[in-house]
């Protein structure tokens, strides 16, 4: 049945009605209920479906849309499945993420499945110390990356030991890890809590469009405050950037038992340089190690419906306690903050605290 403005009246025995008076086409209500919701273009925001039979379970979708108004990410909030669609430059959708995998469009002629892989996980350590500990991760990884990084804040009083993150063995689904205490500090650490991300090697394109390259660069490339010969290693995207990316580095390897950390400067949409840091009166290279490194587009982003920030603070950041406001509310605290240690004059080893 059929209203006079052209709207479908009644469908399988269901009425329907349109209260929303900025689109009157839009259908709004199903047998009294509210099921549609629509933002100022008229696309709809919310919809409410029911599955089974009768008395149904309703399902809420929350759905997105693009500048040009084109669907983008859609969430069912009851299991948390979100689908995402990706549009070229004509506004043809090309390539379609689910829980399962990544499809793949070449217009109306072709498309492919590709089935999900994880490229990367987050964790959490509740209590690392100076003892190495063995984390078994979740998926197989063919070159894993591996960042712990930085310590939080230590519950005992200042002074505060100079201390990282050391990791090791990184195997295909599992890495090692422990505290690394400069040599003038007892070598005992207290229990602290400790995130890490890890990240299949490769260039990767994120749902969202984001950038972001994941790599491992062996080098004893060093640099230091005494250090008479300081050298870089000069790392160059395989993929360029839109705009300077924001760019984590951390070592992989303990080939060499001394105190280290990375040092990077001169980022830039093509490159950055790293290098090795030992502790402030070293004066010698450190042996050859293995950098683990990822570059991600700067910004706001989403990841499959994990919203998250990627940023630089600028030559900013000293030895007192520097506040960084994110962009946006998050419903929890993020599992993985990282920073990258900049610095063209070498002066000092610090590591970050949060």
């Amino acid at each position: 049945m059929w209203c006079k403005t052209g709207n479908i009246a009644s469908f399988a025995g269901a009425q329907y009605l349109y209260h929303d008076t900025a689109h009157v086409h839009a259908v709004t209500h199903v047998d009294e209920t509210q099921r549609y919701w629509y933002d100022a273009n008229g696309n709809m925001i919310t919809r409410i479906e029911c599955t089974g039979e009768p008395p149904c379970s309703p399902v809420t979708y929350q759905q997105r849309f693009d500048i040009e108004n084109r669907l983008t990410v859609v969430t069912n909030t009851t299991s948390g499945e979100v689908t995402q669609f990706v549009y070229d430059g004509d506004g043809t959708r090309v390539a379609q993420w689910t829980g399962d995998g990544l499809t793949v469009y070449v217009g109306d002629l072709y498309e492919r499945f590709f089935p999900y892989s994880a490229i990367g996980e987050v964790g959490q350590i509740s209590a690392l110390t100076h003892v190495t500990q063995t984390v078994m991760l979740s998926h197989a990884y063919v070159n894993p990356v591996v960042f712990a990084q930085p310590l939080p804040y230590p519950l005992q009083p200042p002074p505060y030991d100079a201390a990282v993150v050391r990791i090791t063995n990184v195997q295909t689904n599992s890495f090692s890890l422990r505290v690394q205490e400069a040599t003038n500090a007892n070598g005992s650490s207290p229990a602290l809590v400790v995130s890490y991300l890890v990240l299949e090697a490769g260039t990767w394109q994120l749902p969202d469009g984001r950038l972001l390259q994941v790599g491992r660069s062996t080098t004893s490339r060093t640099v230091g405050r005494r250090v008479l010969w300081p050298q870089w290693l000069q790392v160059t995207f395989s993929t360029q950037f839109t705009s300077t990316p924001a760019v984590l580095a951390q070592v992989q390897t303990s080939n060499d038992a001394s105190w280290v950390k990375t040092r990077q400067r001169d980022a830039s949409a093509t490159r950055f340089y790293v290098a090795l840091e030992e502790e402030e009166n070293s004066t010698g290279q450190h042996g050859t190690e293995v950098i683990g490194w990822l570059a991600i587009t700067a910004g706001q982003g989403d990841w499959s419906g994990r919203l998250f920030q990627a940023a630089q603070t600028g030559n900013s950041v000293t030895d007192t306690w520097y506040s960084i406001s994110f962009g946006r509310t998050y419903q929890t605290p993020g599992a993985f903050q990282f920073r990258g240690n900049w610095a063209a004059d070498c002066s000092r080893p610090i590591p970050a605290r949060r």
